[in-house]
């Protein structure tokens, strides 16, 4: 079983639970704390993307492509594929880690049903404001509504997979933050230790700064201090724009976090050269926290007889939290609640979870399911619905089909999960061979229009395969010795059609050099 530590302190507390049931209209009995980790599955989500070359030049384009695959056993939706741009620290890297440079938001509204891969394909901003040396970035999956699948990106190297490249012929690192010297309340600090936890009020940081350029000048500086993590603007506790002055070779900075509970801090210097400075850490108290949901999913989609939905949460801090009651719904395609659980409690660290069947659902490809946490200082509620078109392509069935009539198409059938045709789609492997000789080797192959080409095959005996997830289909086909004369007679009325044309025109050209 997959564990995880806690997102703010390192391993969970082993803690029994007390609760209180109330079911929601009568509809279920009342629910048990179950552990999350029996639905949801943390670091299956995998970011497979390499760079078009392997050095780049300032002006350059910086063109990554790849695949995202979703190795869970339930479908995600409403997913973020996010990155840090981080330059190659040699020196220090097991105690800080690399040069943060940049953090970027690459694709949204990505959603996968199990074993699908999608194939993504993106340009680097300018990367200009970058210095020489060698870069990795840093992949991150999550979900909107702020689950994580693959990544932490409030943790130092925590990371879904990584593509590296190296830039040339720029300027060489000249203003950078210095990751070696941080210090809270003089006490000096790594940024890969064990998250650190602060007593409430006033914490005094210093960040050192290296500054080798010959001539120096004011160097601008915008701090931003998030809840929890710094990847949703939503989780924004306070920001300030500061100037480091000119040769200083520190940034001081006092900041004062609201409550309990966990914190980043993100330093910026947006020119002359960009550098971006994170650090997580933690305030105890005795304050009760907000509890957080970790997710809301479902185990199938369509559902099946066996089919559940769950909600997954934990306090964040050491303290229990603030006496909460969760409520998990299950919706028709109308929008209308036909079952619901419920618990009340003040939740540990432990990361639990609550779970409902689907089985009094009418309609299984059309459904939404909803938790809402309420407590005494308001309500958050989170909503996901499920349908076809969430899905739309999404290849979960395959089937083949050759037609000697079209000697040189293999046609692909493909259904979605809800049974409709994809004509589109991307196959996660195609290969054919003829006897033991291996003649296409494709990964991540386009289907255009239902059909693999079979261009410049010779007649003969074939054997295709075909992978999508976990559908793996295979067929025996045989190219016939008409289509091999076909194919050479196109070719020779082809080419005797160019000589034509350019005899022709030779004899025009040379006709009309010849008047006076």
């Amino acid at each position: 079983m997959c564990r995880i530590r806690s997102l703010t302190i390192s391993g969970f507390l082993a803690l029994f639970f007390l609760f209180l049931s109330q079911p929601v209209s009568a509809q279920s009995i009342a629910p048990s704390l179950e552990s999350c980790f029996q639905y949801y599955d943390y670091g299956n989500i995998r970011a497979q993307l390499s760079p078009e070359k392997s050095s780049y030049s300032p002006g350059e384009p910086v063109k990554i492509w790849g695949s995202v695959v979703n190795n869970n056993t339930f479908p995600v939706v409403d997913t973020v594929l996010y990155a840090h741009v981080r330059r190659i620290n040699e020196s220090s890297y097991q105690q800080n880690g690399h040069y943060l440079v940049d953090r970027l938001t690459l694709e949204e509204g990505l959603n996968f049903i199990p074993g699908e891969s999608k194939n993504i394909e993106f340009n680097l901003p300018d990367i200009d404001d970058y210095a020489n040396g060698d870069y990795q970035i840093q992949y991150f999956i999550f979900s909107k509504y702020g689950f994580h699948y693959g990544g932490r990106p409030f943790l130092e190297e925590d990371h879904a997979g990584v593509s590296n490249f190296t830039i040339r012929n720029g300027d060489d690192p000249e203003v950078y933050f210095d990751i070696d010297s941080l210090t809270v309340n003089g006490t000096p600090h790594d940024l890969r230790e064990q998250i650190a936890e602060y007593s409430p009020g006033e914490m005094a940081l210093t960040v050192g700064l290296h500054d080798s350029r010959p001539v120096k000048s004011a160097i601008p500086v915008l701090m931003k201090l998030y809840s929890f993590e710094d990847t949703f603007e939503s989780k924004l506790v306070t920001e300030s724009s500061h100037t480091i002055p000119s040769g200083r070779q520190t940034f001081p900075l006092t900041i004062t976090p609201p409550a309990a509970g966990a914190y980043v801090l993100v330093l910026e210097i947006p020119s002359p050269q960009k550098s971006l400075f994170k650090y997580r850490f933690a305030v105890t108290g005795d304050t009760e926290s907000t509890l957080r949901m970790n997710d809301l999913g479902v185990s199938d989609f369509p559902f099946t007889a066996q089919s559940r939905a769950w909600v997954c949460f934990h306090s964040p801090t050491l303290t229990n939290s603030r006496q909460t009651t969760v409520t998990l719904s299950v919706l028709d395609d109308n929008q209308k609640v036909v079952d619901a659980v419920s618990i009340s409690d003040a939740m540990s660290s432990d990361v639990a979870a609550i779970s409902i069947p689907l089985e009094k659902l009418q309609t299984p490809d059309d459904f939404s399911i909803e938790a809402t946490f309420a407590d005494s200082g308001g309500e958050e509620t989170v909503s996901i619905h499920y349908d076809c078109g969430t899905f739309q392509r999404a290849v979960r069935l395959l089937s083949l089909r050759y037609d000697p009539r079209k000697p040189f198409i293999l046609s692909v059938d493909a259904k979605n999960s809800c049974g409709n045709t994809v004509q589109d789609s991307i196959l996660d492997a195609v290969r054919i061979r003829s006897g033991d000789a291996l003649v296409m080797e494709k990964d991540n192959y386009a289907v255009s229009s239902g059909s693999i080409t079979l261009t410049g095959f010779a007649p003969g005996a074939y054997s295709a395969e075909v992978r999508m997830g976990e559908d793996r289909q295979t067929l025996d086909f045989t190219i016939p010795d008409s289509a091999g004369r076909t194919s050479r007679t196109m070719m020779i009325v082809i080419v005797t059609a160019i000589l034509i044309v350019v005899t022709v025109l030779s004899v025009w050209l040379f006709k009309r050099k010849r008047r006076p």
